[in-house]
């Protein structure tokens, strides 16, 4: 009783469960079975040896110029590339934990080592003014109840001094 010119049942429905939704740059979307999505290739991990010459290399010069990193690469069969994203990697390490350390000893301290009081750009001057009018480089790392903790510290600092500059002021003229 089967009819071979007859067409299979509709399946249609359960073709759309191996597609995605993708929007583009238009904003329009497009259906992608997901067998034609390209995913991106699995994270390479460094074996021990290469990350003993890496951070060797690492304790001698923390920015290799071209020429090192491709004799690195060379040497570890890694790419450039990969040699360059590990030294940036292993910069920002050393500086997150760097800031880390600041901020245990004291936390109100501005960040930046190569700022050792406040940092110069954005420095607000005054020449007739004792008032502090220096801020203190802020973190993008900073959350935002540190931040207002040294503007909460900022505020009073600069009224203390404004009220001992009056009563300096007040000591060499009483009259006022």
């Amino acid at each position: 009783m089967s009819n071979p010119d007859k067409k299979s049942p509709n399946l249609s429905h359960l073709d759309h469960s191996s597609e995605e939704n993708v929007v583009n740059s238009n904003n329009k979307r497009l259906r992608i079975k997901s067998h034609e999505v390209v995913n991106k290739p699995k994270r390479k991990r460094i074996t021990p040896y290469q990350l003993t010459v890496l951070s060797d290399l690492f304790a001698s010069t923390d920015t290799p110029n071209y020429q090192l990193r491709e004799n690195t690469a060379s040497k570890l069969n890694m790419t450039n590339r990969e040699v360059q994203v590990w030294f940036q990697n292993r910069r920002a390490k050393v500086n997150r934990n760097r800031l880390q350390e600041q901020k245990k000893h004291d936390p109100f301290m501005p960040f930046g080592e190569e700022h050792s009081t406040y940092d110069s750009q954005s420095s607000v001057t005054s020449s007739n003014s004792s008032t502090p009018t220096l801020y203190p480089q802020l973190s993008p790392q900073m959350r935002a109840i540190d931040i207002l903790a040294l503007a909460a510290e900022y505020v009073q600092r600069c009224d203390e001094e404004k009220r001992l500059t009056e009563e300096r002021r007040k000591c060499w003229r009483p009259w006022d």
